[in-house]
């Protein structure tokens, strides 16, 4: 059918895990790039190996339609996450967890004890170690709606953060990528629940 979770079993992690990144839209999640130089586009490749286009700098869209070649993103860390030597001594001394890049691994500058002379030169790459958090998430488990199917589905256009309509009758698919819920009630846990996250980010 196309959606995110398209039966009736219970969510398995990975998939968890696809809804979390696609609705707090972070081009960070970006997982695949393409292979032109020319483009500087980036992809999500879900756990059933759908295929997602960062959109306009500010969403994941689906790119059923996508005919480029991609390839995974190796290292995957941004310019802008680097920081310079001194950078990485000051972050030390703030008491941040500095990590350097040491091949295609990421290690720990102080677990290592590197020396202070390869801080000065170029020969590595810093930055501060990322931030993660362990995502514990109790939602009602969607449904595969058929039509006429009143659904419940996230929306990014209501500031509450779920809509609802009917299904098939002019509802389309990409609207309940994330999931169909059949009553108000559990949408609003649902949307609850992801809010969450955005509390981990202060």
């Amino acid at each position: 059918m196309g959606f995110l979770f398209d039966t009736d079993d219970e969510l398995t992690l990975p998939q968890l895990r696809d809804l979390v990144v696609l609705h707090r839209n972070d081009v960070n999640d970006a997982n695949y790039e393409s292979t032109y130089e020319e483009h500087d586009d980036l992809h999500f490749k879900d756990s059933s190996g759908k295929l997602y286009r960062w959109f306009c700098g500010s969403h994941w869209a689906e790119a059923a339609s996508y005919k480029g070649e991609i390839r995974p993103i190796k290292n995957q860390y941004t310019e802008q996450s680097l920081i310079s030597g001194a950078d990485a001594l000051r972050a030390l001394a703030d008491g941040k967890e500095v990590e350097y890049l040491y091949g295609t691994q990421w290690e720990s500058a102080t677990g290592n004890q590197i020396l202070i002379s390869a801080f000065i030169g170029d020969k590595f790459k810093f930055r501060i170690k990322p931030q993660t958090i362990k995502i514990e998430l109790e939602i009602p488990k969607p449904f595969l709606p058929k039509d006429g199917d009143m659904v419940w589905f996230i929306s990014r256009d209501n500031t509450c953060g779920y809509s609802h309509d009917v299904f098939g009758h002019g509802l389309e698919e990409k609207w309940i990528q994330y999931g169909a819920w059949r009553t108000k009630e559990e949408i609003k846990i649902v949307v609850e629940q992801l809010r969450k996250l955005k509390g981990h980010s202060k």
